[in-house]
């Protein structure tokens, strides 16, 4: 906890210090420039890589110690050495831990500016780097003198007594389900290495494998990363151009293209269920509901057209007929004497002419 936060807030000074800029290329040199955030962050590498004296050696020496423990413990009674993954996966990240810490610290603090405006804009102050100073000192002094270790153990006896008894109870709660003796029976150990002089032994034989394999993995660690570092990316920069080295490099700078398969897996999928679906509620549902509007929009117009030339021009006939049949029964009633005079005269003259020539003929 100590030297972890120390790390956080100490790559925050650095962030701060140069102005937001977080790119590693950019940095160089600023131990000139804040030396207190430098020399606290140097203390959190030395812890996180498991350097003896320091809070992270405790831990990990813990850690180690029982991991491989379980190997032995494994290969005693299994005979399967695929449970030494549990020590061999951390030790690995020991070695590699120790490397990329001492990485950062050198490129950010170590050599020349490879910024200059940077470099030159730099600065710290104690609101910044007091935080630190409290977190190297515990994370040095952590481990030996605040007796973590000590807690860890009492708290793994307690937890391991709690495990005991809930086992211990479970038996005899089971013994008296069954009718048998109630007598409550007493705890055995399942096998030899479940016994307390069995378990030291495995401690002991753990904590030898741990020392053989991880003894000096802060030193070759650190070491390692200073010497390829020692100049910026002198060293670095040619190595990373060999094909099996760019290419670890490359998988690793494009973050073991998580971000890729995290897209293929899920935004992939999806982007297609949402254009699925967009299609179907496209085609489908707006499809039929379309399709019922435009059905309905073309029966209302047959509708309409039967109403228009069916209904109202059957009334509209009869209407016109009407109006035509009175405009012309209308048409010889003028209302003038002279009209009526004439054609009564004429009809007159027409019947006498009609009769004088009925009876020429006879």
């Amino acid at each position: 906890a100590f030297f972890k936060a120390l790390l956080f807030l100490g790559s925050g000074s650095v962030i701060h210090a140069a102005h937001h800029e977080q790119e590693l290329p950019q940095y160089g040199g600023l131990w000139r420039k804040i030396p207190m955030t430098a020399l606290t962050f140097g203390i959190a590498v030395f812890a996180i890589a498991g350097t003896p004296g320091f809070s992270g050696f405790y831990s990990k020496d813990m850690i180690l110690q029982h991991a491989a423990a379980f190997g032995h413990l494994a290969d005693a009674e299994h005979r399967n050495a695929a449970y030494w993954l549990f020590f061999a996966l951390p030790t690995c990240i020991a070695y590699v831990t120790a490397f990329y810490m001492t990485r950062c610290w050198m490129l950010t603090f170590w050599g020349k500016p490879r910024n200059q405006h940077l470099f030159d804009h730099a600065h710290e102050s104690p609101i910044m780097w007091g935080p630190l100073v409290v977190l190297a000192i515990a994370s040095v002094i952590g481990g030996r003198f605040l007796y973590v270790k000590e807690l860890i153990v009492a708290a793994q006896k307690e937890t391991n007594a709690i495990v005991k008894f809930d086992a211990f109870s479970t038996a005899w709660r089971v013994e008296t389900s069954e009718n048998l003796p109630s007598a409550r029976p007493e705890p055995e150990a399942a096998n030899e290495s479940a016994r307390p002089g069995a378990q030291a032994n495995l401690l002991e034989e753990g904590k030898e494998t741990m020392e053989h394999y991880v003894g000096f993995a802060w030193l070759i660690g650190i070491g390692l990363g200073f010497l390829v570092y020692l100049n910026g990316y002198w060293i670095a920069g040619p190595l990373m151009k060999i094909p099996p080295l760019n290419w670890i490099r490359i998988w690793l700078y494009r973050r073991m293209y998580f971000d890729e398969l995290y897209f293929s897996v899920f935004v992939a999928i999806t982007m297609g269920l949402s254009q699925f679906c967009a299609a179907f509620d496209k085609y489908i549902v707006d499809g039929f509901v379309n399709l019922a509007g435009w059905s309905v929009r073309q029966l209302s117009v047959v509708a309409g057209l039967n109403d228009k030339y069916i209904v109202d021009g059957a009334v509209n006939g009869a209407a016109d007929l009407a109006q035509g049949l009175g405009a012309a029964v209308r048409a010889p009633q003028t209302g003038r004497i002279r009209m009526y005079v004439t054609v009564l005269m004429i009809a007159v003259t027409l019947g006498l002419a009609g009769a004088i020539m009925v009876i020429l003929s006879k």
